[in-house]
């Protein structure tokens, strides 16, 4: 009886091992607002475009990725590109481009949405975590703070400016995309292990979630030891033996081995040689970057695209990183102790750390670059959440609040930089100065590309020396000789240009860029002969190039030769049968072997995808012309003159039509546009000097044929006798 006195009765306790029914709502508002301040820090990168740095190859130069058919979808499943075999990633792209086209506003937004949900999922993951981890309370207070931790640790990850080139980088949509169904994996496994009695669902789910994360990108291959690493803690199911745990984990290993195969297999050539970057650099930089990820962690100052490798032999060897190596080395005899007396928690975040860093810890060295801001997207997910676990720690209570403000406040602070590194995505230009301004003079990628942001513009002078600059930095690629040459061309010296593409080619036989653009310096040599050779070896080299099919095609024009040239142009659109210039080039030969119907029907599709280009609505006009439909022929080109006014052969062709349709006035005021658009424009005056003859104003009739044969034009000697006597 004394002992019923003693006991005291509880209510009844929910399962999620809370005493009250807040926890629903407060985990819905919490994540909530983890969504909101992810969109509103990244909304900035909705204005953002596309940058000279994989974009144009991923996606703006993609065709299987603008269209949204059985074609596409067999290469994404298929074919690598860029070293990456990545079939979800390139159909999120593709399914964008099928809604929105290529509008940077719409696949900057995906990014940002895919980043948000992530947000989401990692405050899901880590209160898990903590409410598994806690060490028997349960209390309301108890939960309270470890949904605050999990909260401010979800954020801290989620707005850390060091996730703003894996969000405001539309390539890196396969960051963002794999992570999703990787958090997703690691929940439903927490689910299914954490449940009284497991149930095979959620193991499955878990499987499948991680064979859609490595679709999107291999980075997921350690789940199996991540799995692994849950068991140990906060499911303390190592107590059941680590043989069964293991045998648990077969598929996800199996599934990882695979993936890892194929993600290798895919880079092939992108793998670095051991004689370009020695084995020994790599091993150090692995060290260095370890401690380096967390420095930026800290304090994310001078973040950069390209973190360069610069002499890596005597870097190899160097204080930094042989400090970098102790301690790391340090760190984990710490993490070794602490296990051992039974802490496990900070030990399975630092292993956490390690592992998920592997795949991209540079051993596998591939790209330029020491160490990238991308590379840290999933493995300070367990540093985000030992950060706010710390700063939270229980002890001493009596500044528990104001340590959670203090990290408040400094996730106001990791905001506003955020927001600042995203503005450095804003375009090639932003990205590549900011790349010079924080390492200037280390990487010859930088200038080149920082070169082709100048060219993008416009700014010819500034993208040649940019060139130049990144030749004198380094041993320079063939892309950019290739660059160099192209920007030569622009200013019109052609053999300078083709020093810089044979150059290219001497560095790099199996790059099919440069022999395309030789042939186009050839072509404005008027090498018509030289420039067929050019690009057929384009072609050789890359038989599904379609822009040197174009280019061969446009030097079979030149050499009026049709047959060639149409052939050309069909095989550009076997390849992207969507291009409006494949199109318009192919319909111009249609054109000029009176082949009307095909031209007609040609030039349409491209007035349609392209309604304000000019020169495809007058050719549409002319073809019309050719086949006597006057009025059709009159409505493009009306249109093609008024898109382009100063272009005296729009207003000369309408004026034709409007003639030919008896339309006499209104030719005459074509014409005389043409007049205004260009003085000496001699067919107009030819023209107008006919029709006023025609209409009896002699005065008007002898202005323009005075005009046109001082311009050279021979007048019929009977219009001459009528113009001006015998």
């Amino acid at each position: 009886m004394k002992a019923a006195e003693n006991s005291k009765i509880h209510p009844p306790r929910r399962s999620d091992g809370t005493a009250d029914g807040r926890r629903p709502f407060l985990t819905i508002l919490a994540g909530g607002a983890a969504v909101v301040a992810v969109l509103i820090v990244f909304l900035p990168s909705l204005s953002n475009d596309f940058v000279n740095w994989d974009d144009p190859v991923d996606l703006v130069r993609n065709p299987h990725v603008q269209a949204l058919d059985r074609p596409s979808i067999e290469w994404m499943f298929t074919e690598t590109l860029n070293g990456n075999w990545i079939p979800l990633n390139w159909l999120s792209h593709a399914l964008v481009c099928h809604l929105f086209g290529l509008d940077p506003v719409a696949h900057h937004a995906a990014n940002a949405i895919l980043h948000g949900l992530n947000a989401l999922l990692v405050f899901l993951l880590f209160a898990a975590i903590l409410r598994l981890g806690r060490s028997g309370s349960s209390s309301g207070n108890s939960w309270d703070w470890g949904l605050l931790t999990a909260l401010l640790g979800a954020l801290f990850w989620a707005l850390h400016p060091l996730r703003a080139e894996s969000v405001a980088w539309v390539t890196e949509r396969k960051d963002v995309g794999s992570t999703l169904f990787f958090l997703l994996s690691l929940l439903s496994y927490l689910r299914y292990a954490s449940a009284d009695a497991p149930r095979a669902g959620r193991y499955l789910a878990s499987l499948v979630f991680l064979v859609l994360s490595l679709l999107f990108k291999p980075m997921a291959v350690t789940v199996p030891l991540l799995l692994l690493l849950l068991d140990a803690w906060p499911l303390d199911r190592f107590s059941r033996g680590l043989r069964r745990l293991l045998i648990e984990k077969i598929p996800f290993f199996a599934t990882s081995l695979v993936f890892g195969i194929v993600a290798i297999n895919a880079q092939g050539g992108a793998v670095a040689a051991v004689d370009a970057v020695p084995l020994g650099f790599r091993v150090m930089n692995a060290f260095h970057s370890i401690l380096f990820y967390m420095a930026k962690l800290i304090a994310p100052v001078d973040l950069a695209p390209i973190y360069p490798i610069t002499d890596p032999a005597r870097a190899a060897t160097s204080v930094p990183y042989l400090a970098a190596a102790l301690g790391v080395i340090v760190i984990s005899a710490g993490c070794i102790v602490l296990w051992r007396r039974g802490n496990k928690a900070l030990p399975v975040a630092w292993a956490f750390y390690l592992v998920t860093l592997g795949p991209v810890i540079g051993i596998l060295q591939v790209g330029i670059q020491a160490a990238a801001d991308r590379y840290t997207y999933l493995p300070t997910l367990s540093l985000s959440l030992l950060a706010a676990g710390l700063v939270l720690a229980p002890r001493p209570a009596f500044w528990r609040r104001a340590r959670a403000l203090f990290f408040v406040a400094a996730l106001c602070v990791l905001s506003i930089l955020c927001r600042a590194q995203t503005g450095v995505w804003k375009n090639s230009l932003a990205l590549w100065e900011h790349q010079v301004s924080v390492y200037p003079n280390e990487s010859e990628r930088a200038y080149s590309n920082l070169g082709r942001a100048y060219d993008e513009l416009g700014r010819t002078d500034e993208a040649i020396r940019a060139y130049r600059r990144a030749m004198a930095i380094d041993t320079p690629h063939a892309r950019t000789h290739d660059a160099l040459g192209c920007a030569l061309i622009d200013k019109d010296k052609l053999d300078e240009a083709i020093v810089q593409f044979k150059l290219a080619i001497g560095k790099d036989p199996a790059y099919a860029e440069p022999w395309r653009n030789l042939g186009i310096a050839y072509v404005q040599k008027g090498m018509d002969e030289e420039a067929a050779v050019a690009v057929r070896k384009a072609l050789k080299i890359n038989p599904r190039f379609g822009e040197a099919w174009c280019n061969l095609g446009s030097a079979y024009m030149g050499a009026n030769k049709l047959k060639e040239a149409a052939e050309a142009f069909t095989k550009a659109l076997g390849i992207d049968p969507h291009d409006p210039v494949y199109l318009a080039n192919l319909a111009t030969v249609r054109l000029r072997q009176d082949r009307l119907d095909e031209a007609v029907d040609l030039f349409t599709k491209v007035t349609r995808t392209r309604p304000n280009d000019a020169q495809a609505s007058r050719n549409l006009g002319l073809a019309y012309l050719k086949k006597g439909m006057m009025q059709q022929a009159i409505t493009h080109l009306d249109r093609a003159s008024r898109l382009d006014p100063s272009r005296a052969a729009n207003h000369q062709l309408l004026g034709e039509a409007l003639e030919r349709a008896d339309q006499k006035q209104k030719a005459i005021a074509a014409y005389q546009n043409a007049i205004r658009a260009e003085e000496n424009f001699a067919p107009a005056h030819v023209s107008l000097t006919r029709v006023y003859l025609e209409r009896g104003n002699l005065e008007r009739a002898r202005l323009h044929g005075r005009k046109a044969i001082e311009l050279g034009v021979q007048i019929p000697p009977a219009i001459q006798s009528r113009l001006f006597g015998p």
